[in-house]
């Protein structure tokens, strides 16, 4: 953390220094069939050397686009049309946007002077070459070295981003490393030949927290050492309060609000700004502080705006003016600009009205719901004396590795072991953990998509047996699965592209229940209204959708049986802050209505926690941690849900600054668990009885825990 400080401290101290990039009225438009699409409008910001830029703004803002921009690599038929981008040079500025796309200008730039990387590194590193090749390649085409030279440098490179076993990572292919090394991969290659700006595309969007804090250490370490500016974009605001130094804000192509990071997040001036900082999620179980999401969504790209973009989303718009007139920035303090008629003239001078304060949107927006996110904060958990509706008993989920010519069983993959749970009627339980801790598997156990390997998971009817889910024979199966039904990660993945959205949430009412074609399409209209689509977009397929549209057709599709128990796996990680907010706060309304009963899987606890009443904490597949929301978020007992709390990135930059270090290491490998305790290899508190015996879970002061010192320890909550 003091390199993160000092860092900050110097990029603080040169913000005056002459920028090392400058956009200037950047215009990338694609010209297709039906017509132009200008994805950039105009788009104006600065970097200087050492400092952080961030770009922050919703899906379809155009921050992805000014990125590739920069390095002209806008894939046709989008071509740069206008402004400039000038990247400080020996003889004096050059301008990036004057250079052939496909020249050797261009090429002697990309990777030496001006560096990516991109969001997906599973898409973007080649499936073909090792790791260590493409390092090697990206090394020697900027620079006279031979092959060993390289490598000795790739191997550097490798060992710099804290790659485990560099030196055999470098054989490896991209799919044989996780998200986390794959990104330390990626980052690497960036590196290769210390350039003067590193571009970050969504570098963590998805990672898990604690992946994400380590990889933003690394990347802050990096600029330390290198000098280097850095151009951090994200929609994540927590992300920006801990790396950036300077924000822009992007709506539609343009910037509508930039500034130091400290003014914009103390007194945020634009609606759209207001609207991001009151979606964030907070850590917030008490539920004091609602989320306000952002109504609506960002309109497409090809359409032609005359006023301000935002006006349709935004309560505070002027009619006559915003809706005809194009604000253009003003400033507002020093060093702070923001287009926005509300701030024009003398209001430019002024401090933003309370009204925008307090970060309601108003108008159909969540000002307007305010009283909804309220009223579930009020709602009293379920208590010990609700019906159990689903139950798991020292379930395990074992997958065989078969190896050799013979194909026999080399080893054992144990993904869960021994994990009891017990969710009651109306309640909502947060199943929480990095990647590979459990969660999936133990979350499609439960929905038998697969069995267990050992133990019980039963269905509690009213009025019937209860289900044995397990050894369920194919009409109770039928029964689970109208009972039981799932909220996959990726809605695109799970919805097929080829039925239009009636027959897609039409597909379980027809297999699962009795309904007749009208009375199905009667609930498939009532289901696509509950989850705030319009039933005239049940003739579009699922491609014509926007992903948090998708998400509410996956949510519709599992209430289409009128379920008792739904199960949401990680259903808003791939989401903006904003369509997240929506979400969130569209499935605490069904729980409360429908009385429903949840599990709701995610690795990020301030996601959780206004929506929980339980939470429960996996690591390697066992629960290392079981207690109500506001416990356990008060005062965890375990030292891994510590460090999951301290990884949640706070959307404050004072804060931010003096987060705790990141977690090292990973979640252990499934097929060969260290002895004693899983978490003792990562744990600051672990002694010779940690990595020697098996921690069983205990109840310590009303939360259930698997630690042998959770008597002693006194541990850091929210």
């Amino acid at each position: 953390m003091a390199v993160a400080d000092a860092h900050h401290r110097a990029a603080q101290a040169g913000a005056g220094d002459a920028p090392v990039l400058r956009v200037d009225g950047l215009r990338t438009v694609f010209h297709t069939d039906e017509g132009a699409v200008e994805a950039v409008r105009g788009a104006s910001f600065e970097v200087a050397r050492g400092a952080t830029l961030g770009i922050v703004g919703e899906s379809g803002c155009g921050k992805s686009v000014a990125a590739r921009s920069i390095l002209q690599l806008v894939q046709r038929p989008g071509r740069i049309e206008g402004g400039r981008i000038l990247l400080d040079g020996p003889g004096g500025p050059v301008d990036l946007a004057s250079f052939d796309p496909y020249g050797p200008e261009i090429r002697a730039v990309r990777g030496n002077d001006v560096a990516m990387i991109f969001q997906e590194p599973m898409a973007s590193l080649s499936p073909v070459h090792t790791i260590g090749h493409q390092i090697v390649e990206a090394i020697r085409v900027h620079r006279d070295v031979s092959p060993r030279e390289a490598h000795a440098r790739a191997v550097h490179l490798l060992e710099r981003v804290r790659m485990p076993d560099p030196e055999r990572r470098m054989r490896a292919y991209t799919f044989e490393l996780s998200g986390g090394m794959r990104q330390r991969a990626m980052i690497a290659m960036a590196l290769a030949c210390d350039p003067r700006v590193l571009i970050a595309d969504e570098p963590t969007t998805a990672l898990d927290v604690t992946t994400q804090a380590t990889i933003l250490e690394l990347l802050r370490e990096l600029q330390a050492e290198n000098d280097m500016a850095l151009i951090l974009i994200t929609h994540d605001l927590g992300v920006v309060a801990e790396m950036a130094d300077e924000v822009a804000v992007m709506y539609l192509g343009r910037v509508v609000e930039s500034g130091p990071v400290e003014a914009l997040f103390d007194a945020p001036h634009h609606p759209y700004t207001q609207g991001l900082l009151a979606s964030v999620p907070r850590i917030d179980p008490e539920r004091h502080h609602p989320r306000r999401p952002i109504p609506g969504s960002v309109p497409r790209a090809a359409t032609r705006v005359v006023g301000c973009a935002f006006v349709d989303r935004c309560a505070h718009a002027i009619p006559g003016r915003c809706d005809t007139e194009r604000p253009e920035p003003h400033a507002v303090a020093a060093d702070h600009a923001v287009a926005c008629h509300l701030h024009d003239g003398e209001a430019a001078d002024a401090s933003p009205p309370d009204v925008l304060r307090d970060g309601s949107m108003g108008r159909g927006g969540p000002g307007a719901t305010a009283s909804e996110p309220a009223a579930l904060a009020e709602r009293s958990a379920p208590g010990d004396g609700s019906p159990v509706v689903l139950e798991a008993r020292d379930v395990d989920v074992h997958y065989p590795v078969f190896g050799g010519w013979l194909r026999r069983q080399v080893a054992t993959v144990r993904a869960v072991e021994g994990v009891s749970l017990r969710l009651r009627a109306g309640e909502t339980v947060g199943l929480v953990g990095e990647s590979g801790s459990g969660k999936t598997s133990f979350a499609h156990t439960l929905v038998r998509l697969h069995p267990p390997t050992r133990g019980t998971v039963t269905l509690h009817r009213d009025g019937a047996p209860p289900l044995d889910v397990a050894h369920a024979d194919r009409s109770a199966v039928r029964e689970l699965h109208r009972s039981v039904r799932m909220v996959f990660q990726d809605p695109y993945g799970s919805l097929d592209p080829r039925l239009p959205v009636r027959e897609v949430i039409g597909e379980p009412i027809d297999l699962l229940t009795d309904l007749s074609r009208k009375e199905r399409d009667e609930r498939v209209e009532a289901l696509l209204e509950t989850v705030g689509l319009s039933p005239d977009l049940a003739t579009r397929y699922v491609h014509a959708f926007s992903g948090g549209q998708r998400q509410r057709i996956g949510i519709a599709r599992a209430l289409a049986t009128e379920p008792t128990v739904v199960v949401a796996d990680e259903p808003v990680s791939a989401l903006d802050v904003s369509v997240q907010a929506q979400v969130l706060d569209l499935l605490e309304r069904l729980v409360a209505e429908r009385g429903l009963t949840m599990l709701f899987v995610s690795h990020d606890l301030s996601v959780v926690s206004s929506s929980c009443d339980r939470v429960v904490v996996l690591y390697a597949g066992e629960i290392v941690e079981e207690a109500d929301s506001v416990q356990l978020y008060r005062a965890p007992k375990h030292p891994y849900t510590e460090a999951l709390l301290a990884a949640v990135p706070s959307p404050s930059p004072a804060t931010a600054r003096h987060a705790a270090a990141p977690l090292r290491g990973g979640v252990p490998d499934p097929a060969d668990r260290p002895p004693g305790c899983a978490f003792a290899p990562r744990c600051r508190y672990a002694t010779d009885v940690c990595r020697a015996e098996r921690p069983t879970l205990r109840d310590v002061r009303g939360s259930s825990v698997a630690c042998h010192h959770a008597d002693e320890l006194s541990l850091r909550g929210a």
